[in-house]
């Protein structure tokens, strides 16, 4: 049935989508650097689940991606990171993803 495929898509989205934050957790926890990273798993519309959680955790920064891929106006920014930009109550910080060609590629 189509809700069970529903369904099915779901789980597997969510399932990757714990495996890329743990991936990045990993990440950003790889250096002892003293700063303190937390996560959350949060469903709904991306820009305001991100910056109802920054407002919700009195956040010192949010950092996110740029990676756009609708439509000349996105080219360099994405519309989920460009909504929170504009509505964010704290500093945003966006990071462009590097290829792994490009020389100024730091792997973590």
């Amino acid at each position: 049935s189509p809700d069970a495929v529903r369904e099915d898509l779901r789980d597997e989205l969510g399932e990757r989508g714990y495996q890329a934050l743990d991936d990045v957790l990993d990440a950003a926890t790889a250096r002892d650097d003293g700063l303190a990273t937390t996560t959350e798993v949060r469903e709904g519309q991306p820009a305001t689940e991100i910056t109802e959680y920054a407002r919700s955790v009195d956040a010192d920064v949010v950092v996110t991606g740029t990676r756009g891929r609708h439509g000349e106006n996105r080219f360099l920014i994405g519309s989920v990171a460009e909504r929170v930009v504009r509505t964010c109550p704290v500093p945003v910080l966006t990071v462009r993803r590097l290829t792994d060609e490009d020389p100024r590629r730091v792997t973590v």
